[in-house]
């Protein structure tokens, strides 16, 4: 059952929807699902096939215009991009993607290269977790020659790096206050949401903990913003 505050909401852009497919691009960590426990608890729930159309059903009867699919650790990232292009009805737009990458493999310059070669990629996700990047925790990566060309690389490629972070209210807040509403945005983490509450109960989150900003800045935080940075003119 819809919250009440859903639709009150008004328009928004999703900026953190994953979509996968474990037969034909499997997630490392869905196939193995004790890999990431330590960070998301038990989540053997989560489905082997998560798509756009799986999405529209949960968020039935809210105003959304619009996702932004991350890629949440395919086999093959540029894929599992085409896979998602492929589900594009009119209905529901994927109007920008964000694919995840590892500044310490060899293979990184190739996926700048697969990135820049699909318009809807805008941004590459640093893979910096060491349970989630398949190497030893300790050290400090700049020390890496080739994370410090492969960045470099990536800063000149014109694509963005984004690293994801999920607080409480009042960093959040603290956040917003710092960098403004024109350069935030708010996203579901579905399906991963699920586990912990879904998608009705994260917006009414993040409904109340905004509800003392104004129409304008709550119109940039749930949207406005989004489409300015990833949706290309």
């Amino acid at each position: 059952m819809a919250l009440d505050s859903g639709p009150a909401i008004g328009p928004m852009i999703d900026c953190n929807v994953h979509l996968w497919d474990q037969r034909d691009n499997p997630v490392f960590w869905l196939s193995d699902r004790t890999v990431v426990r330590d960070m998301l608890g038990d989540y053997d729930s989560l489905p082997d096939s998560y798509t756009l159309s799986d999405y529209r059903r949960q968020t039935s009867g809210y105003d959304v215009r619009g996702v932004i699919w991350s890629d949440a650790g395919a086999a093959d990232p540029l894929a599992a991009a085409d896979w998602v292009s492929r589900q594009h009805d009119g209905v529901l737009p994927v109007i920008a993607m964000v694919t995840l990458g590892d500044p310490t493999s060899a293979a990184f310059a190739d996926l700048v290269e697969g990135c820049r070669q699909r318009p809807l990629i805008r941004s590459i996700r640093m893979r910096l977790v060491p349970e989630l990047s398949g190497r030893a925790g300790g050290g400090d990566l700049l020390d890496d020659r080739l994370v410090r060309d492969n960045l470099a690389l990536l800063a000149s490629s014109g694509l963005v790096a984004d690293w994801t972070l999920s607080q409480i209210r009042p960093w959040l807040l603290e956040v917003a206050d710092i960098f403004g509403p024109e350069r935030c945005m708010l996203g579901s983490d579905l399906p991963i949401e699920n586990l912990r509450s879904g998608f009705e109960p994260l917006y009414a989150a993040y409904d109340a903990i905004f509800s003392g900003f104004s129409d304008d800045e709550r119109a940039m935080l749930f949207g406005r913003t989004a489409e300015r940075w990833y949706v290309r003119s």
